[in-house]
């Protein structure tokens, strides 16, 4: 691609500054260049350009005012333990490394047990995408299948925090443990929202607080180790 011509001729004195001498006036030969400018960098560096609206791939790097992208997963670090008789106990992993001890704290649950936790949805989030809530966890039992009732209660700028909330229930969904014991296991089963991204037909929004009560309701004597606790879309 050839750099379009000047009006003006370039100064090679060899006196600073040398260059084109362009004026003000010159609309013409600033217009030429900024034309070739996108041109070239359209032609040589396509991955600097805008992405498509719906869909698409690219590689590079970017530099975008706002992408929604898939797969964003917050850590929740708002988390309680619940109803007095109900809470989980505090577990350790230990984890012998070179000879020194590490641990991995856990929330281990039992039959019954629950906690709380608030998050705020974050600003990237895009209205009608279902929210879910992501477990990492551990188990000292292999493929153990583990129930849990979750309950999930909307905030909104201006709303009154009483009883009258719009929530979210999913009832009995089914957490099954890993392959092998202890084996660390992320799953996404849990429903914080259904599937338009809605509680109770209103519609969650960035900014908007998300409370939830999660409890295990099976009977089965392995406890599940709960690591990390996040939502995603």
């Amino acid at each position: 691609m050839v750099v379009p011509a000047l009006t003006k001729t370039r100064d090679n004195s060899g006196v600073s500054p040398e260059g084109y001498a362009i004026g003000t006036d010159d609309n013409t030969d600033f217009s030429n260049l900024r034309d070739w400018c996108v041109a070239h960098e359209a032609a040589t560096n396509p991955h600097t350009g805008a992405l498509p609206n719906t869909g698409g791939t690219g590689t590079g790097t970017y530099n975008l005012d706002r992408v929604t992208l898939t797969d964003h997963w917050y850590t929740i670090e708002n988390v309680f333990d619940g109803d007095a008789g109900t809470e989980t106990s505090v577990g350790l992993y230990t984890l012998a490394i070179g000879g020194i001890n590490y641990y991995v704290q856990t929330l281990d649950f039992e039959q019954d047990d629950l906690v709380c936790f608030k998050v705020l949805v974050p600003k990237e989030y895009k209205a009608g995408q279902q929210i879910l809530l992501r477990y990492g966890f551990a188990s000292a039992g292999v493929s153990v299948v583990y129930t849990w009732n979750c309950y999930f209660g909307l905030l909104d700028d201006g709303d009154a925090v009483d009883v009258g909330i719009n929530v979210n229930t999913d009832l009995a969904q089914e957490i099954t443990s890993g392959d092998a014991a202890n084996k660390m296991t992320f799953d996404e089963t849990i429903q914080v929202t259904d599937e338009s991204g809605e509680m109770n037909s209103v519609a969650v929004a960035a900014g908007d607080v998300i409370i939830g009560k999660i409890i295990r309701t099976d009977a089965d004597a392995n406890d599940f180790r709960l690591i990390s606790l996040q939502i995603g879309w």
